[in-house]
């Protein structure tokens, strides 16, 4: 007996089982159409993937072309001073705020004697990225090349994270 004082009923006797036989049965998927499903899906990915890289490769062509089309040289990498050869037409300098990405184009015939001066108007240390030999007709190309990167204040000089091309 339970608490209540009756007997248990069984569970025919009690209407669970006529209950249970009119609940909506679960629906379980065909696995052979949910297989089917996932392959389609993988083939269409497969796909997409493969337009993707074809993409890719044309865009890799294609900034091959429109870098061989940009009349400004490479920059040779380079950050030691002392690297740098003295050259009587001077050479375009390339020079990094420490801490930023903040770069400075000038043209100079000296460069540790401008890396001197600059430095001392500037509270970030400067380093050198790199420099290229030329004379200012060059230099007013690169920055004619660079200016969508000008920062604001900068003057003509000063660049922000412009995308430098280094010789390899």
């Amino acid at each position: 007996m339970d608490k209540t004082g009756q007997g248990k009923a069984s569970f025919l006797e009690s209407g669970n089982f006529a209950n249970s036989l009119h609940q909506p049965r679960r629906k379980y998927r065909n696995p052979w159409k949910v297989i089917r499903e996932v392959k389609k899906e993988n083939r269409e990915l497969r796909q997409e993937v493969a337009v993707l890289s074809s993409e890719n490769t044309l865009l890799r062509e294609d900034n091959r072309i429109l870098e061989s089309l940009i009349p400004i040289p490479k920059i040779n990498r380079c950050c030691d001073l002392n690297q740098v050869p003295d050259h009587k037409d001077g050479l375009i300098y390339f020079l990094a705020e420490e801490g930023t990405f903040n770069i400075k184009i000038g043209r100079t015939i000296s460069l540790p004697v401008r890396m001197q001066k600059l430095q001392t108007g500037n509270s970030k240390r400067l380093k050198l990225v790199g420099y290229v030999l030329g004379g200012s007709k060059l230099e007013t190309a690169f920055k004619l090349h660079y200016q969508n990167y000008k920062l604001d204040g900068g003057g003509d000089e000063w660049y922000s994270n412009p995308p430098l091309r280094f010789k390899d």
